[in-house]
């Protein structure tokens, strides 16, 4: 309810109660505080008459007399008349909490609170005031351009929401996070707020598995845990695609392992104002025993305004080094990976694959794709084809899926593709050594599935 919507009958009921609270408070005046009269003199404090007094203090009250303190005049004060003007300011005043106790009730006094107030109320932990909070400012914003110290303050919270562990984000921080990229965009965080955004936003987990096993492949890299916008990330795109004309690029160098140092480096980009999803290389131990890794991460940020291939607007490169360390086995220890015996798995496994990409037919080292969708258990698979009756065993195998989650992977054919058939069979059998390949799969599923005559495209 608004002021605007008062009823006019409250109205009316208002004036007339008012009036008389009016009459009753100058009734009350008159009769307790009339004016005072004649010339005599009186102490202020306590009305004592000082009439031929000479001493320099109150006898009544001991106050000191000076000007200040004495009155000139009597007060002849009515009890009756401010008695009167007593219960008549009572009775209006009741009169008026009755009548508007229910409207007043209606009114949304949180669309009055300071805007310091509202913005502060972002970082609290009771989700529905958060909520309430941005939607309260985004309507002022809609009347007109709050001010820089609320505008802070609000970056503020929106950044300590950024700031926070992934199962830890409210339901507003994806709204949050836009508000700082747009924020960014226009260049009103301040330059401490631009470089906790932009690193926040690029924040990443060291991927390294604790234990692999001499001659194996093994992964180093890092998973994206930040929170921003990221481009073309859903079809169709939102109506806010705060991550359009950002762009991100990677470059992940410097690799040493142990005391190795592996040529070794990649670069990757997207649209958007980080890097989502995993950056990982892969490098052979050959060394036993405890072992450290690291490597060098570059971040470079820009802004295409006009779209892609326009000039390019520069907000920020930082570079950050990771270190880790592992233990490089002679051979594979029972537990790792850990494996999962339970063959009535296999029939929701089973469901879980999801599509099967082969190469083009005459493809000389063609790699053939598998993928999954959300396994009960995770899986870490070796590949067979089964052709015409003639098994394939597929080379360099990375097809795995962690539990509930999308995933697969590749393996490679090392050959011509020249199927003699329409369709073959994909057999996928668990591998420790493909799991250990990974730096977070320590327990795999154990057992086999087979997926029937897939297709083989012409």
């Amino acid at each position: 309810m608004s002021w605007q919507a008062i009823p006019e009958h409250l109205a009316w009921i208002t004036a007339v109660v008012g009036s008389m609270a009016i009459v009753g408070l100058w009734l009350l005046k008159r009769g307790r505080w009339p004016r005072r009269r004649g010339n005599g003199r009186f102490c202020r404090r306590c009305e004592y008459d000082l009439s031929g007094l000479t001493s320099a203090r109150c006898p009544e009250c001991g106050t000191e007399l000076s000007e200040r303190n004495v009155a000139t005049g009597e007060r002849r004060r009515r009890a009756g008349l401010a008695l009167t003007g007593a219960m008549l300011l009572i009775i209006s005043l009741a009169g008026l909490g009755t009548v508007w106790w229910g409207p007043l009730k209606q009114v949304d006094w949180y669309r009055y609170k300071l805007s310091r107030w509202v913005a502060a109320d972002l970082r609290s932990t009771d989700e529905d005031l958060v909520e309430r909070a941005w939607n309260e400012l985004e309507r002022r914003r809609a009347e007109g351009p709050l001010s820089d110290a609320v505008e802070y303050i609000a970056s503020e919270a929106a950044l300590a929401e950024q700031a926070k562990a992934e199962d830890q984000h409210g339901a507003l921080e994806e709204k949050l996070v836009n508000y700082l990229t747009h924020r960014a965009a226009a260049r009103r965080l301040d330059a401490g707020q631009m470089d906790r955004f932009f690193r926040q936003a690029n924040s990443v987990e060291v991927l390294v598995r604790p234990v692999v096993v001499r001659g194996e492949d093994a992964e180093f890299g890092m998973r994206a845990t930040g929170s921003g916008p990221v481009s073309g990330m859903r079809v169709p795109p939102p109506p806010d695609d705060a991550g359009k004309n950002w762009h991100c690029d990677v470059h992940v160098g410097s690799l040493k392992v142990g005391n190795e140092y592996p040529d070794m480096g990649s670069g990757t980009g997207c649209e958007g104002v980080r890097f989502p999803g995993r950056h990982t290389m892969t490098w052979r131990c050959s060394t036993v025993g405890r072992q450290e890794v690291s490597f060098i991460r570059r971040v470079h940020l820009f802004r295409t305004p006009t779209g892609e291939g326009g000039p390019q607007d520069e907000f920020a490169t930082f570079e950050e080094t990771y270190r880790a360390t592992f233990l490089v086995e002679a051979t594979p220890g029972p537990d790792n990976p850990r494996l999962v015996r339970n063959p009535e798995l296999a029939a929701s496994i089973a469901a879980a694959y999801w599509q099967v990409q082969f190469p083009h037919r005459g493809e000389r080292g063609g790699t053939v794709f598998v993928s999954f969708s959300r396994p009960p258990e995770n899986i870490a698979f070796d590949v067979t084809l089964r052709v015409g009756g003639e098994e394939i065993r597929l080379s360099d195998s990375s097809v795995t899926c962690r539990k509930g989650k999308l995933g697969g992977g590749g393996a490679s054919l090392g050959q011509p593709w020249m199927p003699s058939a329409d369709t073959a069979d994909v057999i996928l059998r668990s591998s420790g050594a493909v799991a250990r390949r990974t730096p977070d799969i320590f327990e795999i599923w154990d057992g086999e599935i087979v997926i029937r005559d897939v297709p083989i495209p012409k």
